[in-house]
């Protein structure tokens, strides 16, 4: 996975 796929993953189920 690249790392802004990853980030985007992130993003989708963890709000910062």
């Amino acid at each position: 996975m690249t790392n802004s796929h990853n980030y985007a993953f992130l993003s989708s189920h963890v709000e910062l």
